[in-house]
């Protein structure tokens, strides 16, 4: 029988909104071999000049006011797997709501914010309210909301600055401190693969961006997104896992959506900030 593990539940919900720990219906069978290939690790910048430079290369940011899509999900861990559905909605800056089917019957609903995280987890009956610190912690990898919405839509996971080292004319590497930095890769100015190294955490996490469509920004959005995260355990062990997007609708409203969303009483309560 599937259960749903609130580590694996983590996961699912913010990386595919844009960030990481997971969300997974443990299947009877034995771990198949995942589909999506394993992420190559990477080193930082070289300090030499002929190995990187400090500029700006041309990488346009996908702006909206409201967006609102429609994807099917595979999730895939060391020990499980699981298929389904997601709806989001986003108000840029401010708010993004997620709401994950099994079957058509709602297991996961999650509602974001600059300042936190709430799940709603129907299937344990438990609710959740992160803040990014605690929830950065319990994924091994720094989330904020800022780079849940830039997966969202496919943009760089922060500002591209002078200050971003550039090698190839093609690959923008950008510290986020001295243990923690993301090695971009960028063609037809629009971000391709996103690849965040933590070396104090030992945790990488990659996304590669495919199927592009045009939008009426008049900027390209990617449809397909394969997300690989390859963490240390506490008992040092390596694990993987794998999760992969595709969007099957995609609007821009005009008018802001609903998000619907209530703080569920009488579930367990679980508060970390």
């Amino acid at each position: 029988m599937n259960i749903v593990t609130g580590k694996s539940l983590l996961f699912c919900v913010s990386i595919f909104c844009g960030g990481l720990n997971m969300v997974a219906c443990k299947s009877a069978r034995q771990h198949s071999t995942p589909t999506t290939a394993p992420v190559q690790a990477v080193n930082a910048p070289s300090s030499n000049p002929d190995a990187a430079r400090t500029s700006v290369l041309n990488v346009q940011k996908l702006p909206f006011h409201y967006l609102s899509t429609k994807l099917k999900i595979r999730y895939e861990d060391e020990a499980s797997s699981f298929s389904a559905t997601a709806s989001i909605r986003a108000a840029q800056d401010s708010l993004l709501w997620v709401s994950v089917q099994k079957l058509g019957i709602e297991f996961l609903r999650c509602r974001f914010t600059p300042d936190s995280a709430l799940i709603a987890d129907h299937y344990n009956h438990t609710f959740y309210t992160w803040g990014y610190a605690a929830l950065s912690k319990e994924l091994g990898v720094t989330v904020s909301y800022d780079l849940l919405q830039a997966l969202v839509v496919g943009n760089l996971p922060q500002p591209h600055t002078q200050s971003d080292s550039i090698a190839n004319d093609s690959t923008v590497f950008q510290p986020v401190n001295d243990d923690v930095f993301w090695k971009n890769i960028i063609a037809n100015t629009r971000p391709k693969h996103l690849l965040l190294s933590d070396t104090a955490r030992k945790s990488e996490l990659s996304v590669a961006l495919s199927s592009w469509q045009t939008t009426p920004q008049n900027v390209n959005f990617a449809l397909q997104k394969n997300i690989h995260l390859q963490y240390q355990t506490q008992s040092l062990d390596t694990d993987h896992t794998y999760l992969q997007l595709e969007h099957t609708r995609l609007e821009w409203p005009s008018q802001c959506p609903e998000f619907p969303f209530k703080a569920y009483p009488n579930y367990k309560q679980v508060k970390s900030f």
